[in-house]
C-alpha cells in the first residue's frame, strides 16, 4: 500500500503517480456494488496518501503491533513442542528479549538453534545453542564476512 498509495505531496511523486491516487479514489464507491473486498497493508501507514485514510474510505483500519513476550514466549512454546530440549532452557527469558520483534526472530532462533545443536553433535536443543542463535540475529560488526575486495 505504501508503494502504490504514497502521499501525493512527497517530493518523489509525478503526474503519473497522482493520476493513481486519483483513480483508485474515484474507484473506492464503486468496489461495494461490484463485490470487490479491498484489502490494504502496510508498515508505514505515515506515508500513505491522506485522502486514503479519510473517513469512509476503508470501512475499518486494524493495527498489529509486535507482539509482546506473552505472546512470544506462547509461539516459542508452540514452535519448541516435540523437540528435544534440556532441562536448562528458560523461554520466558528469551521471549523477554524478543518482545516487541516479528515473530520470524523467534521462528529463526527454534530452527538455528536446532541447526546449531546437530553441528555440535548434541542430541537435544541447549540455552548455549538457543544463545548463540539469538546473537545470530543480528551479527556484530567484527563477526560481519566482507564480500569482495
Amino acid at each position: 500500500m505504501d508503494a502504490f498509495l504514497s502521499d501525493r505531496n512527497m517530493q518523489n511523486s509525478g503526474l503519473h503517480h497522482v493520476e493513481e491516487i486519483s483513480e483508485f479514489l474515484r474507484r473506492i464507491p464503486e468496489a461495494p456494488e461490484k463485490k470487490i473486498l479491498i484489502i490494504a497493508m502496510t508498515n508505514r501507514i505515515d506515508s500513505i496518501d491522506p485522502a486514503i485514510l479519510r473517513h469512509g474510505r476503508f470501512d475499518h483500519i486494524i493495527q498489529v503491533n509486535m507482539p509482546d513476550s506473552s505472546e512470544i514466549k506462547e509461539l516459542l512454546y508452540s514452535l519448541f513442542d516435540g523437540l528435544p530440549l534440556s532441562d536448562d532452557i528458560d523461554l520466558s527469558g528469551l521471549a523477554e528479549k524478543l518482545a516487541g520483534r516479528p515473530l520470524s526472530d523467534a521462528a529463526f532462533i527454534v530452527k538455528e538453534s536446532g541447526r546449531l545443536s546437530v553441528k555440535a553433535n548434541k542430541n537435544f536443543i541447549d540455552s548455549e545453542c538457543i544463545e548463540a542463535a539469538y546473537k545470530s540475529l543480528s551479527p556484530s560488526q567484527e563477526n560481519t564476512r566482507k564480500i569482495g575486495f
